[in-house]
């Protein structure tokens, strides 16, 4: 077994992180383990390109495994960036922010990812991930965060997705 690698982005971000202080979106068995105070998309990156191949098939919750949550979080990433795209200058909100209803999406991007090995898997978020990077760029972090309409885009706080999905990834690998 080597070192663990270390995934060195092709941009710095210095802000999106996921804050979570008292986090109830994971059954935790344990009320006492210790929980991340900020999570960057680099910290998912380097945590799951470190898995065992084994890994990945381990149950994150009843019916998906680590791969099928982290495939999750690659359909999203891309998503963000693709609204983004389309609605930073329209004065329109993305689709997800109109609706509760995400079944239908999570399930199309279940199955297009589904034959995804876990190294293209990886790839993939990264590529997006950097797509991301650059749109916040582009636009400006100051403006993105001046806009309560686009808060959606650094995904923080209380209700961080990709923490509640990166600690249902971390729990199952780690038990």
């Amino acid at each position: 077994i080597g070192s663990p690698v270390q995934y060195e982005p092709p941009l710095h971000r210095e802000t999106t992180f996921w804050v979570k202080e008292n986090f109830v979106g994971v059954d935790m068995k344990d009320e006492q383990q210790e929980l991340p105070i900020a999570l960057s998309n680099d910290e998912i990156i380097n945590f799951c390109q470190n898995l065992e191949k084994s890994d990945w098939a381990k149950m994150a919750k009843k019916t998906q495994t680590v791969k099928d949550i982290f495939a999750h979080l690659v359909g999203w990433q891309r998503e963000c960036v693709l609204e983004l795209r389309k609605t930073w200058n329209s004065g329109k909100q993305p689709w997800f922010v109109l609706t509760s209803e995400y079944d239908d999406f999570n399930l199309k991007i279940r199955n297009e990812f589904d034959v995804f090995q876990p190294d293209n898997l990886l790839q993939e978020f990264k590529k997006w991930d950097r797509a991301l990077e650059q749109m916040i760029i582009e636009i400006g972090e100051d403006k993105l965060r001046s806009k309560r309409e686009a808060s959606w885009v650094m995904d923080e706080g209380e209700d961080g997705h990709f923490l509640n999905h990166f600690l249902q990834i971390k729990k199952a690998v780690e038990g």
